[in-house]
């Protein structure tokens, strides 16, 4: 995948688990290529601040990245 199709696919994935309850979601990426597009898109997507609420925790082991994206839903 390029780096927009990776941004679009982590949006898609956040938009389905939000809609069904879910308020996380977890990327796994082996390889140093795909490892920094990972990154790049989860920078992005934060950096677009359409999910403000969001946490990131990225553990990157070798070439082995496991994100976790967190989501506060707030009530008002």
């Amino acid at each position: 995948m390029e780096g927009n199709e990776v941004k679009t696919a982590i949006k898609i994935k956040i938009a389905r688990n939000l809609k069904y309850g879910r308020r996380d979601i977890t990327i796994h990426s082996i390889g140093k290529n795909n490892l920094a597009k990972v990154r790049k898109a989860i920078s992005y997507i934060g950096e677009e601040r359409e999910y403000p609420n969001m946490n990131i925790n990225i553990e990157e082991t070798g070439s082995i990245l496991l994100a976790k994206l967190m989501f506060k839903i707030v009530v008002t």
